[in-house]
């Protein structure tokens, strides 16, 4: 283009003032055609540069576990994600702001091994092949699941099925991935999923750090590696409600999909592989089955009562587990949009251990929930705490699954 104007320059350098003017109609034409092709270049430019930040922004989206049938207004942010040697305040910041998973209200199946003979296949579970039984970590009072599990499940009677929306939460001990557990690799645990007729029509894998609706989606912990969570227990969540799954590493939402229309997991299996050390690498704990797609906690206040499960404690002690400040957020969100009510703060337990014990401990609890409902902006006018122990049971402590319903905190319109 350089040397065809130069051409035209020099042809009508001497030209009739007719023929000059004709040159300056094509020196613009030759300008305005320039223009138009930087511009076109530009263009590309701009929509290369575009394309680019899109493609990083589906990347981040699938890395947050954002898929098909993303609910509107969940939280898919990244960011901080907890970790081993986070600070306990740091910790329970994350957890209050990214958690949005919602346990099912109606326990169907709950086990923490706490009954189970050492060295015995726990008593509630079922599996065809490997090596199942209860062990005891680092002489602490853990009773976990340990082995090769060739298809386990909650030893329910023949027939059973799941109903429609039901939640799923277990603790898993992720392997130190150093020299001692060499080979351990990228084995990890799987959950199948059957409908009706015993047909898989889903698959859901967890390994270091990551989580996995195969086939679908999955995500990883942003800035965490298998070397950061290595020897470390971890918590999974995974909501099922029809055909749409949501998974949770921790405080991290890895996927938020739908599986084929019409497909209805009603069922579920557990396996890993494979065993390579004589250090139990596969462990489980606080197993809980529960009914229900989340609670509704505005409906309930309008029957003068929230009762919630969800809100966890350190064995014996009054210290609020850490995930839980997602479910005391939740707590304090509704007292909000009710400033007009005040709340009487219950604690319960089972029977497990002492009366007076029991007691003193429901008390305590009533009074650390309170404290973090003050934190979370609540007045504490508006907030009084009492323990009634295991006075006061929803359901039989005979079964795990009782103690877990009897385990609890109320909160009561006064």
């Amino acid at each position: 283009m350089k040397h065809l104007v130069l051409i035209m320059i020099a042809l009508f350098a001497f030209q009739t003032p007719a023929e000059a003017q004709l040159f300056e109609k094509i020196k613009r034409k030759v300008k305005n055609k320039k223009e138009q092709k930087e511009n076109e270049t530009i263009d590309e430019g701009i929509e290369k540069v575009e394309n680019i930040f899109k493609k990083k922004d589906k990347k981040k989206k699938k890395r947050n576990g954002d898929g098909e049938g993303e609910d509107e207004g969940a939280s898919t942010e990244s960011g901080p994600v907890v970790t081993p040697d986070m600070s306990e305040k740091k910790e329970k910041e994350i957890w209050m702001k990214r958690y949005d998973f919602k346990p099912g209200r109606d326990i169907i199946f709950f086990d923490d091994f706490e009954n189970e003979d050492i060295g015995e296949i726990p008593s509630k579970w079922y599996y065809n092949k490997g090596l199942m039984e209860v062990v005891k970590v680092n002489s602490e009072q853990n009773h976990v699941m340990s082995g090769d599990l060739g298809y386990g499940h909650p030893n329910w009677e023949e027939g059973f099925t799941l109903p429609e929306a039901y939640t799923i939460e277990f603790d898993i001990f992720v392997a130190d991935p150093a020299a001692e557990n060499k080979g351990y690799g990228s084995y990890g645990y799987t959950l199948y999923f059957y409908d009706g007729n015993k047909k898989q029509v889903a698959t859901i894998g967890i390994g270091h750090a990551t989580m996995a609706l195969r086939g679908k989606v999955g995500g990883e912990l942003p800035d965490v590696t298998a070397y950061d969570l290595g020897g470390t227990w971890n918590h999974i969540s995974i909501s099922v409600n029809g055909n749409s799954f949501k998974g949770y590493f921790n405080d991290y939402r890895m996927f938020n999909t739908r599986i084929d229309p019409g497909a209805k997991p009603v069922f579920f299996t557990m396996w890993n592989c494979c065993q390579t050390t004589e250090k139990p690498v596969f462990l489980i704990d606080n197993f809980k089955v529960a009914a229900g797609a989340h609670p509704k906690y505005k409906e309930e206040i309008l029957e003068g009562k929230i009762v919630t499960q969800n809100i966890l404690f350190e064995t014996g002690s009054s210290e609020i587990i850490p995930r839980s400040y997602a479910e005391v957020q939740r707590i304090a969100d509704v007292m909000k949009a009710n400033a007009d009510k005040t709340f009487s703060i219950e604690g319960h337990t089972d029977n497990v251990g002492a009366d007076e014990y029991n007691l003193n401990l429901s008390n305590e609890r009533a009074k650390s929930v309170k404290k973090a409902l003050e934190d979370m902006g609540i007045d504490a006018d508006r907030l009084t705490a009492i323990g009634f122990g295991e006075a006061i049971p929803l359901e039989s402590n005979d079964t795990p699954e009782g103690r877990a319903m009897n385990r609890r905190v109320e909160f009561v319109v006064q």
